[in-house]
């Protein structure tokens, strides 16, 4: 009766007892190269993590699953900010959950989300470093993965309260659940969870960005200009819409950017302005939108702990302290530099 499987063919000079012993060696030598190799990568993309560090021991899980992990992630060439992939990386069904802004469903509409930092209110926005933390891998091909990566981001002296070019550099935290088929040959994310300090939020919008711009740009450009439907339903015109975003209360403690407040409306001002489906977001009265959901009215109330564990938190907190950042709202301001 033939064997199932591979059989290996003698070279007629070795003993099966020496042949298995080769093999065995040969299998050990194979898995430290590997390890070798993949202990080449300080990261697993150009993702601004120049020294990130994969911690591939740690967590649950085998070795060759965490292995399998890893490969995955780095033949995909994920990055975050590369918003143009997104429906490759992601899958139709797939979800976003920022604590203070709720949660985004399918790739198109996270791609709206995430494309804030490239909105008109800045110059410039990139990861420039970070740590890469593996945790979890499983048997039939799940992967989960946390980053933590510092953002330097720069708000244009027009849309900065002060009149003057802002930049200050963040520590923000993504983890991701995905799927990876054998040897790394797939790659879809399921799940991603993003985190932003809640009291960097306030600094954003409410320290940095603001002034009269952002009130014209969100009444006349985004409100007057393309939501033509929500202005007239608010009752609004050139001097009311102003009155009534300036009465608008600041971000608040927490950075919640999902209530009727300031921050709610700047954030949903660069998607309204290309995307009517976001008017409704816009409005100052109560206005569901096309899934029937009301937003920038009151917040869902959601905390970072009810989305992140607290070894978790403390990894990120570690990554800002490391990164030299206030250890309250894990930011920092740097040197702002005119971009041409």
């Amino acid at each position: 009766m033939p064997r199932q499987g591979y059989e290996l063919i003698p070279d007629g000079n070795s003993s099966a007892p020496e042949r298995s012993s080769r093999s065995r060696v040969g299998i050990i030598v194979a898995v430290g190269s590997l390890l070798v190799f993949l202990m080449q990568f300080p990261s697993l993309n150009n993702n601004g993590t120049g020294n990130a560090s994969v911690g591939i021991l740690s967590g649950t899980g085998s070795m060759s699953s965490k292995i399998n992990c890893l490969i995955a992630a780095k033949r995909s060439g994920f990055v975050f900010l590369e918003t143009d992939k997104y429906e490759s990386w992601f899958a139709a069904d797939s979800t976003m959950h920022l604590a203070q802004s709720g949660t985004f469903n399918g790739p198109a509409q996270m791609t709206e989300y995430v494309d804030f930092t490239k909105s008109i209110y800045f110059n410039y926005y990139d990861a420039i470093d970070g740590s890469q933390k593996y945790f979890s891998a499983t048997e039939d091909g799940g992967c989960e993965m946390m980053n933590a990566i510092p953002n330097k981001m720069q708000v244009k002296p027009e849309y900065s309260k002060n009149g003057e070019g802002v930049c200050i550099t963040t520590t923000v935290g993504f983890k991701l659940s995905y799927s990876a088929g054998w040897f790394g040959s797939g790659f879809t994310i399921n799940r991603a969870d993003l985190f932003y300090p809640e009291k960097f939020l306030p600094i954003l919008f409410n320290d940095a960005i603001g002034g009269e711009v952002v009130a014209d740009y969100i009444c006349d450009t985004v409100l007057l200009g393309n939501c033509k439907e929500v202005y007239q339903a608010n009752g609004l015109d050139n001097e009311s819409c102003k009155a009534m975003y300036n009465d608008l209360p600041p971000v608040d403690d927490y950075g919640y950017l999902d209530d009727k407040a300031k921050g709610c409306r700047i954030l949903h001002s660069a998607f309204a302005e290309v995307n009517k489906k976001h008017c409704p977001h816009m409005s100052f009265i109560p206005i569901k939108d096309y899934t029937g959901t009301l937003w920038c009215q009151e917040s869902g109330g959601q905390k970072a702990e009810d989305i992140w564990t607290e070894d978790e938190l403390s990894f990120i907190d570690q990554v800002a302290s490391d990164n030299g950042f206030d250890p309250d709202t894990l930011s920092t301001t740097c040197d702002y530099e005119p971009v041409v």
